[in-house]
């Protein structure tokens, strides 16, 4: 037990606390649930004044790299719904009731789909600024970022 501590102590000489207490910041900032309603912050003008620290965008720009769609990613659950199941790309998207028809009527005789495969870059467009356009909005009230 005390080999453990000692070997600690030895360590903690070389490293810079600063860089420590930053690295232990980042880790739990990391590991830390941007949707959440919690709000932790050693930012005291925020419990006095309610003024958010400068950091405070964080973890609503990690919620934003989270939910956003890439084109290759809705091209490719497009030319899934030609083999397993149509309309795939429309629930990914959170187009429910699209999602359903595509489903029940294979991809509206896959003309639909066909449409789809051709705009999905217009597809993610829509649904990335529609999605950072929420973000910006939670932002500017204070709200958490939506899940």
């Amino acid at each position: 037990m005390d080999s453990g501590l000692s070997t600690m102590r030895n360590l903690l000489q070389y490293v810079d606390r600063e860089a420590a207490i930053w690295a232990a910041a980042l880790i739990v900032l990391a590991l830390g649930n941007p949707n959440s309603d919690f709000h932790f912050t050693i930012f005291w003008p925020y419990y006095v004044w309610g003024i958010k620290s400068p950091g405070y965008g964080l973890g609503h720009s990690i919620s934003y790299r989270n939910q956003r769609k890439d084109e290759t990613t809705i091209l490719l659950f497009t030319l899934i719904g030609f083999v397993v199941i149509a309309g795939i790309q429309r629930f990914v998207l959170g187009h429910i009731g699209l999602g359903i028809l595509y489903l029940l009527t294979a991809g509206l005789c896959f003309i639909g789909t066909i449409v789809d495969a051709i705009n999905h870059k217009k597809l993610a467009a829509e649904y990335n600024v529609k999605t950072a356009s929420q973000i910006a909005m939670n932002l500017g009230s204070g709200m958490p970022p939506a899940a």
